[in-house]
């Protein structure tokens, strides 16, 4: 074993602190075997953290992620590079899809054991066309800022795939469909087909039939006229997105799952996720047939300030612990 720890350290594949603190770890337990990638993911600066542990039997076992500052270093980094040179204002150019894909990491999911049960997403990463909305009356709706980032950060942390969508183009959130009066370019002679970005949610719930709900994340600017710690209200349809106990087991594990960080949530208060048929949450179950919530985080839980990761910070640990729950526990079967 210590022949293998000094082949890391001589290939060049780790730090001599990562080294010293691997082996300090494998000499604490003989059931681990760092010879196991599925085990155990390095991070970045090589950091070690387990998102799990394999006990004596190979089963998977809950081990809690605690979010570090670190984490949001790095999703305010991400959000920096997502929207650099106003890509979010640019709009598509002809050789994208308007959507990123990320595939789940089989460091966190053994593939043979525990295949994926969620999928995350986010249709406003970026500006969006939306013709003659009534809402604003432009042919906009804004980005929302963070959740793209905060998309590929749970994916990172949890292993679960996600989908984002990238440039400026008609809304996904809005449209099953593409326009009639489309402006994104290369989309005009392909008017009436499917939204590219709906395409692929098709095409994740083929790949990987496990997937069980779609967490859908949106931003709010505010929510007011309740508790000051009042961080997400979630839309199910007033519980027409969730599927009979197990859907209201979910709803519950959410929930929990706040309230362990000290935040308040509300359901369906001020979106239900399935007030129009083209939503991303709608289309999810009607289309997909899969459970679906719409998660609406308030703009104080986005920031990048200090206080504003500091917050943001306890919304990502609330969205961590409800995707492992889910995962391990309400869609296990």
């Amino acid at each position: 074993m210590n022949a293998m720890i000094f082949c890391f350290l001589a290939q060049g594949f780790a730090s001599e602190e990562t080294v010293r603190r691997l082996g300090a770890l494998v000499n604490e337990t003989d059931a681990r075997r760092i010879d196991e990638p599925d085990s155990w993911q390095m991070r970045e600066e090589d950091e070690l953290q387990p998102p799990h542990e394999l006990d004596d039997r190979r089963r998977l076992v809950r081990r809690r992620y605690t979010v570090t500052d670190r984490d949001m270093e790095r999703l305010c980094l991400l959000d920096r590079e997502q929207t650099k040179n106003n890509k979010d204002e640019t709009p598509l150019p002809r050789n994208q899809y308007g959507y990123v894909y990320y595939p789940p990491n089989k460091n966190h999911v053994r593939k043979n054991w525990l295949a994926p049960k969620v999928l995350i997403t986010t249709p406003h990463a970026h500006l969006k066309y939306r013709y003659n909305d009534p809402v604003t009356g432009t042919d906009y709706h804004k980005q929302e800022l963070r959740v793209g980032a905060m998309v590929k950060l749970l994916s990172e942390l949890t292993g679960m795939p996600a989908l984002r969508d990238n440039y400026l183009s008609d809304d996904a959130n809005y449209y099953d469909v593409i326009p009639s009066n489309t402006r994104t370019p290369g989309w005009r002679e392909k008017r009436g087909r499917p939204i590219p970005f709906k395409n692929k949610l098709r095409s994740i719930m083929r790949d990987i039939p496990s997937v069980k709900v779609v967490l859908d994340l949106h931003g709010i600017k505010t929510l007011a006229g309740g508790p000051s710690n009042w961080a997400v209200d979630i839309g199910t349809g007033h519980g027409r997105s969730l599927s009979g106990a197990r859907g209201r087991k979910a709803q519950q594990q959410v929930g929990e799952a706040f309230k362990n960080s000290r935040l308040s949530t509300t359901w369906n208060k001020k979106y239900t996720g399935m007030i129009k048929k083209e939503t991303v949450t709608s289309f999810s179950v009607r289309t997909l047939r899969k459970d679906a919530m719409q998660f609406e985080i308030a703009s104080k839980y986005r920031g990048c300030s200090t206080a504003g990761k500091r917050e943001m910070k306890k919304v990502v640990q609330s969205l961590v612990d409800s995707i492992l729950e889910l995962q391990l526990q309400v869609y296990k079967d």
